[in-house]
């Protein structure tokens, strides 16, 4: 057995995580991470995306190309579920970080968001959008600057009038097309096939604070100019059911629809929310400018 703090939460977990280190339990064990003994399920093999179900109490997710299954029971255990032989154990990991693991936490009635955060010593800044917006390419191209705090699952608490959000797992995931721009060690990565943008994850700086301050959220969007401005309530609204954690079908659990809308109301009042709009064609010559306004106390 192997354990992790992550997300200011233990886990314990019958394969070994890359990129994390092992600690010593001294407190009780808050996710428990283990593996089905039945590989080729025939009931799950079956069944594909489509057939997600997420709730509070009991959880289902499928993975892409039907490799993989995830049982997620009451925010307290992750049963990853073999539909196929040969699986890379590293890679089952990776997978199991993100989208499990986010829901994992959600039933835990965490404020669970899908964006990407960095951080300096005044708190930490978060790319909030849609997947192939750049979140994760443009936080990478930040971090001479900052640094690196999660990949993909943001876990937010609030606390005395402010936000914080928790230190994730220390890689990020790019294509491999883009990585002349950054100073990863391809020794050091996984290849993560079932990916939808052809990703690999790559190792980051450990960054040994474990909870950080949120001061700016930006919504990233691709565009023909490069513009930060603010976001009006109705983007800002639906940006944020689209990126948050909740159940699935959405709406189809009243109790997971309140806590995410009481969540966003309290997270609007202690936030600054700006709208990050790039052309995908400039890449990250603009980054000067997004630095400064990172920076700035606007």
């Amino acid at each position: 057995m192997h354990f992790y703090n992550l997300y200011g939460l233990n886990l314990s977990s019958e394969i070994e995580i890359p990129f994390l280190e092992e600690i010593k339990i001294t407190k009780a064990v808050d996710v428990e991470i283990a593996i089905s003994n039945s590989v080729g399920n025939q009931s799950l093999m079956s069944k594909d995306r489509k057939d997600n179900i997420i709730n509070l109490q009991h959880s289902l997710i499928f993975s892409r190309k039907n490799k993989l299954a995830f049982e997620i029971i009451g925010g307290k255990k992750i049963i990853i579920h073999k539909l196929c032989k040969n699986l890379n154990n590293n890679e089952i990991s990776i997978i199991m970080l993100n989208v499990p693991l986010g829901y994992c936490l959600y039933q835990q009635k965490k404020l669970v968001l899908h964006s990407c955060g960095i951080s300096d010593s005044n708190g930490a800044y978060l790319f909030m959008g849609e997947s192939g917006t750049g979140k994760s390419s443009l936080a990478a191209s930040l971090l001479e600057d900052f640094n690196f705090i999660t990949e993909d699952v943001a876990v937010l608490e609030f606390k005395n009038n402010s936000v914080n959000i928790f230190q994730g797992p220390p890689y990020v995931k790019l294509e491999e097309s883009i990585l002349d721009d950054f100073r990863f060690s391809k020794s050091s990565s996984i290849k993560i096939s079932s990916d939808r943008l052809n990703r690999t994850a790559f190792k980051t700086k450990l960054n040994f604070k474990k909870v950080h301050k949120i001061k700016k959220i930006y919504v990233l969007e691709w565009g023909d100019d490069f513009s930060i401005s603010n976001i009006e309530n109705k983007k800002l609204l639906a940006t944020y059911l689209l990126n948050t954690f909740t159940a699935y079908p959405y709406e189809s659990c009243k109790e997971s629809s309140k806590i995410s809308l009481s969540h966003f109301n309290e997270l609007v009042k202690e936030i600054d929310f700006f709208l990050l709009t790039r052309d995908k064609k400039r890449r990250f010559k603009d980054n000067g400018s997004i630095l400064k306004h990172i920076l700035s106390n606007k």
